[in-house]
């Protein structure tokens, strides 16, 4: 009897994983549809609420995630000018990058879509930090910046106002068109005096993955599915996956030059480059 009752159980916590396949299933169709059906301002709108809602982007909760990434530490120690210089953080979240530079002495300016972690990370600017938190998007940089941006004429590296950059982890995977990407690494090239490091999804398919994809995106026929690499995800939202070809292109079309790729994703890396103005040079 007993041995019967311990298979009866172990097969029904088996069957379970049907439960599992059907999750899996509906979130990949649930994904789909999206990109299908949602337009720019859902997607743009879906992530300000997902990122502003979740405590470890938010320094006013204990589970905000504080530190930088070995790859931020190796990046800045690497290229970045000593503190007291400027640092521009684009889609800053809450300011876990802001507040991580302005320990170590830098000059920063943080800004970030979402307003409730705009406010979060200015309320927690303590004495003696510097720390300007402002709310915007990428494409908000010309209103952010408009003595820098609005004319569209690039700046001579003495005028720029920063001397370094950092778009924010995984936010540049955030924009969803080619042209947002390529005007903003353009503004911050504008604005930047020295190397800018940018984190992105790399596009790594397995076999056949890009042909089913491509099937599905043809049955629904519109919508973000028509470009390659666009993913939607309910706990982190729209995103894009980068292949190095298109992250050169990318990087060409900006007026910028790569110092440096890392691609491999592991050890607590993460894909991202390191970027720098056509006109500049690093000692």
């Amino acid at each position: 009897m007993r041995e019967r009752l311990a298979e009866y159980g172990a097969r029904l916590i088996l069957a379970t994983r049907a439960v599992d396949k059907g999750y899996h299933l509906f979130d990949h169709l649930r994904s789909k549809l999206t990109l299908a059906m949602g337009s720019e301002a859902v997607l743009d709108r879906f992530n300000d609420l997902s990122y502003g809602s979740t405590n470890s982007y938010r320094p006013d909760s204990a589970a905000f995630r504080k530190a930088l990434f070995f790859w931020e530490e190796d990046a800045i120690e690497q290229f970045f000018p000593p503190p007291p210089a400027r640092v521009l953080v684009g889609g800053a979240g809450g300011g876990r990058e802001a507040f991580a530079l302005a320990q170590r002495g830098y000059q920063v300016v943080a800004f970030d879509p979402s307003t409730s972690l705009v406010e979060a990370m200015a309320a927690s600017v303590t004495n003696g930090m510097c720390v300007e938190a402002l709310t915007g998007s990428y494409a908000d940089m010309p209103r952010l910046f408009p003595e820098q941006l609005r004319s569209g004429a690039p700046l001579r590296p003495a005028a720029r106002p920063f001397d370094a950059a950092i778009l924010g982890w995984w936010s540049f995977a955030h924009l969803t068109s080619e042209a947002q990407r390529v005007q903003a690494l353009r503004d911050f090239g504008r604005l930047t005096n020295g190397p800018i490091v940018v984190s992105f999804s790399y596009l790594a398919e397995e076999p056949g993955e890009g042909a089913r994809r491509g099937r599905l995106s043809r049955l629904l026929g519109y919508g973000l599915n028509k470009e390659p690499g666009n993913v939607f995800s309910v706990y982190i939202g729209y995103y894009h996956q980068f292949d190095i070809p298109e992250i050169a292109r990318l990087v060409r079309q900006a007026g910028l030059r790569m110092l440096g790729l890392n691609t491999n994703g592991i050890y607590g890396y993460w894909p991202h480059a390191i970027l720098i103005p056509t006109d500049l040079s690093i000692t």
